[in-house]
């Protein structure tokens, strides 16, 4: 136990000195650098000083971004952009003001979720802002005082016990056999000794010994500690900025402003090129513009955001289903394209819980929970109820509300016993302890003095190299016999194996009294078994790292665990086989930025790696072309869920965690994960076919105004503007929210992630303007017919290339669909059947051929029109079905 006093001091300062590597300083230096006594801790008025100059222990303190500010971010999109515009010239050029009307309200729909989305992260810091305790024993003026956490400054002597959360990150002067439990902050399972030794000025975060952080837990011991960062400039501090940091596009978002940018590079273009024909033509000035703006705002498909806005919407309902809750829209779709899932360790992969999982005896071992032969054998052997001794009474845990409560490894012996069939209430009823000694650093063991229905038996628990050496003895399944030195290296031997596997090992031993008033002896004892402990996975993981290995998904795991963790842990659940597929934290931060994305794809999984290393796995992955999905469940998953293209948090995980991840698995689940990226392909396949409808069903109105220009420019203008806004309206609406729900049938699973996802490569590309093309060429075609062949009235032909073009769209949502033509009884089917019947009903009213400059067809304009417009249909069917997938 190191002593108080040991570090002495220089005149305190109103304002504490700048030192980032306070862990690799001396205790002494730091105390003396603070300007704090140990033995007296700061006076009231530095205090007082200290906490004006640096501020409350408070994370945050970056003013949020108000509401109008963030609102008006979600206007810098270029399709969002485009549809300014489009609104803009719908009702002040064309006099459509019920047009814009309907795309100003979609404006305000995405603005409003998007708004939602970003104050979000001001949600995930307040979640931060609570690890702040919200009281403090320090030393003040000689005294102990208890004061409000937020207003602990450097320098602060804390005094700590079980239990306590730390305010602020300390550097430790004095310990007692202090352990710490840092999974939020690090994810390391077990608790972590602590002692007041110097790290070296490399070290991470779970290699900082001397160093208690803010937000964890005392699992154990007492200590004192000097305040050394308070606030934003904490550990927790620095978490809370990375996860303030804006999370990146997702891959439809990116896509969608690729296709806005070019929307409005084609809708200008095509514009100007109708409108110099027009002209050429002899059409009048006025008219042509009109017909130009028309044309522009009839290339913008102002139906996608709402498309998509529903389609993910439904998606979130189907996902709940499933366990996942979706916090943003943009997570659906993010979900079915992701090839690469970094996952932590602790919560997510394991249960976050230590369990008692192998027993090895002198001569044999099982592993707990046991198989029914396994568990008739130790009920058999005469060792089983000593052991069973030792486990539930050298220990200090206690039940409360169904569980156990205490120290982790008491907690996980006591379950242990549990599942090995002991009624430990009875057990400890019928014993009772007489004497103990605690565990200490020193001894590395605790010992009770138990009177047992057998007589007094001294109970002992330990560190495995300090149990073994006072043992004289050993218990074997025919008695006790000689401890030699042969059995002490096969000891030493199984100790290493289970290190190796990932279990932390404590040794049983015991030694019978002769009276209740005998000493606790130091020697001399009978070595029991050896006890492994770990943090067990959870059930159904492997299966889920294989199903998503098949669909072409790689698995990483990102631990702050130690590398021998890691590799029994991957090991077990499927994602590492070789230790050399383990990159260390240390040598993460020792390499640049080019190296790491050099090497980023050679390592299944990370170990021993801080909050701040996780987002720069993450978007080394990135760098490299992979969409990545992050998974945790502790304040140091954070950063990381915010900087991965989607962060899921599990249900059971801390504040911080849920707020800052986009899905939240309910169930804790991470096989519901593929389940959530099966939905998420679904629908990125949906919202994939709904663009490209929208995209060649206007390119097609493109290719007839100009085509129709160039070779009937004489007759007159093929489409009039109220015409070209009607034929965006019914193409933009039904059957494309259609599309969104479409229930495909194909196994998206077997598909390479992130297929299809180019919307505007060069093959969609040209597969849209060959669809496009044959649309537009029906509708053309039209012209030949009404003009040449049926030799009607320009008003007549005009409104057969109109009714061409429309019908011929709408059947063209059926080519967007997998397999056969879908039945008329589907969403689709009926969408179209719909949109088709209105457009009858404006070609037959005469309110509406007013309006539109139309008039009734006969049935032989009706039977070309149709007839043309299913040629047109077929034509872009082959074409889809020609073109690279």
């Amino acid at each position: 136990m190191t002593q108080p006093g040991d570090a002495q001091v220089r005149a305190p300062s109103s304002s504490p000195p700048s030192v980032d590597e306070w862990h690799s300083l001396a205790a002494s230096a730091v105390a003396s650098t603070l300007g704090v006594d140990v033995s007296t801790g700061l006076s009231s008025a530095t205090a007082l000083m200290r906490l004006e100059s640096v501020g409350p222990n408070e994370i945050g303190g970056v003013e949020p971004p108000s509401i109008l500010r963030i609102a008006a971010r979600q206007f810098t999109s270029a399709l969002t952009i485009l549809l300014v515009v489009a609104a803009a010239a719908s009702g002040f050029l064309l006099g459509e003001w019920i047009d814009a009307a309907a795309i100003s309200s979609i404006l305000v729909l995405n603005a409003t979720i998007g708004v939602v989305q970003e104050l979000r992260a001001a949600r995930a810091i307040a979640a931060l802002e609570s690890l702040t305790v919200p009281r403090a024993h320090v030393l003040r003026d000689g005294v102990e005082d208890e004061i409000s956490g937020t207003d602990v400054v450097p320098g602060d002597l804390l005094l700590l016990d079980a239990g306590d959360r730390i305010p602020a990150d300390s550097r430790l002067v004095w310990v007692g056999d202090l352990e710490m439990d840092e999974s939020l902050l690090t994810g390391e399972s077990f608790p972590v000794p602590k002692s007041i030794d110097a790290a070296p000025p490399e070290a991470g975060l779970g290699d900082r010994v001397g160093v208690v952080f803010g937000g964890t837990t005392v699992a154990g011991g007492r200590a004192r500690a000097v305040v050394v960062a308070t606030g934003s400039r904490s550990e927790a501090g620095k978490v809370a900025a990375l996860t303030a940091e804006r999370e990146p596009a997702t891959p439809l978002q990116r896509e969608l402003n690729v296709v806005g940018r070019r929307l409005a590079e084609i809708s200008i273009a095509a514009a100007v090129l109708v409108i110099m024909m027009g002209l050429g033509r002899g059409v009048r000035f006025e008219t042509m513009v009109l017909t130009g703006v028309a044309l522009a705002v009839a290339v913008i498909p102002e139906g996608l955001p709402t498309v998509v806005a529903v389609t993910l919407s439904r998606g979130m309902e189907r996902m709940a289903r499933r366990n996942a809750i979706i916090r943003r829209l943009s997570a659906v779709e993010a979900l079915g394209a992701a090839n690469v899932i970094c996952t932590d360790k602790t919560g997510t992969l394991t249960e976050n819980r230590l369990t008692l999982r192998r027993i090895a005896l002198a001569d044999g071992e099982f592993d707990v929970p046991t198989t029914i032969d396994d568990t008739n054998r130790f009920a058999g052997d005469w060792r089983s109820p000593r052991l069973l001794e030792v486990i539930v009474g050298c220990n200090d845990a206690y039940r409360v509300d169904g569980g156990f409560r205490g120290d982790p490894l008491d907690v996980a012996l006591l379950r242990g016993a549990e599942e090995l069939g002991d009624d430990i209430e009875l057990r400890r009823r019928s014993s009772k302890r007489l004497n103990e000694r605690p565990f200490d650093s020193t001894r590395k063991l605790m010992d009770v003095l138990a009177q047992t229905p057998d007589g007094p038996v001294q109970l002992v628990k330990g560190a495995p190299e300090a149990v073994i050496r006072r043992c004289d003895t050993v218990a074997t399944a025919s008695g006790t016999s000689t401890l030699d030195t042969i059995g002490r290296e096969r000891l030493d031997r199984t100790t290493e194996r289970l290190a190796e596997s990932g279990l932390r090992s404590l040794a049983l031993a015991f030694v019978e009294q002769t009276s209740e008033e005998a000493g606790m002896a130091d020697g001399g004892l009978t070595f029991l078994a050896l006890v492994g402990l770990a943090d067990r996975p959870r059930v159904g993981v492997r299966k889920s790292v294989e199903e998503a290995r098949r669909a072409g998904i790689d698995v990483v795991m990102v631990t702050g665990d130690h590398k021998v963790t890691a590799l029994a842990i991957g090991h077990a659940v499927g994602i590492v086989d070789h230790a050399n597929e383990i990159m260390t934290g240390d040598r993460l931060r020792s390499i640049d930025q080019g190296q790491l994305d050099a090497e980023i794809g050679n390592y299944r999984a990370f170990a021993r790696v801080d909050p701040a290393d996780k987002p720069k796995i993450v978007r080394a992955w990135q760098r490299q072309g992979a969409v990545v999905a992050m998974t945790g469940d502790g304040v140091n998953d954070g950063p990381a869920l915010r900087a991965a293209d989607i962060g899921v948090a599990m249900g059971s995980g801390t504040d911080v965690a849920k707020d800052s991840a986009a899905v939240v698995l309910q169930d804790d689940n991470f096989s519901t994960i593929v389940a959530a990226v099966r939905e998420g392909r679904r629908i990125f396949k949906n919202l994939r076919n709904v663009v490209h409808y929208l995209l060649s069903a206007n390119a097609s109105e493109v290719f007839t105004m100009i085509v129709g220009f160039a070779l009937f420019g004489s007759l007159g203008e093929p489409l009039r503007a109220t015409q070209l806004l009607w034929i965006n309206l019914v193409s933009d609406g039904l059957p494309a929210l259609a599309l969104g729900f479409h229930d495909s049938k194909d196994d998206v699973m077997a598909e390479r992630p992130g297929a299809g996802r180019d919307v505007l490569g060069r093959r969609n590309v040209t597969s849209l303007l060959v669809q496009s093309s044959v649309l537009g060429a029906a509708a053309v075609m039209a012209i030949v017919v009404g003009e040449f062949l049926l030799h009607q009235p320009w008003i007549v032909t005009q409104t057969m290339l109109f009714t061409t073009l429309v019908i011929a769209q709408l059947l063209h949502a059926f080519n967007m669909t997998s397999g056969s033509v879908a039945n008329l009884w589907s969403r689709l089917g009926l969408a179209v059947a719909g949109s088709i019947a209105a457009h009858v009903l404006i070609v037959n009213l005469g309110i509406t051929q007013s309006a539109f400059s139309i008039v009734s067809l006969g049935p032989v304009e009706w039977a070309w029109a149709v007839g043309l417009a299913i040629v047109g249909f077929v034509g872009a069917r082959i074409a889809h079905r020609l073109a690279p997938q």
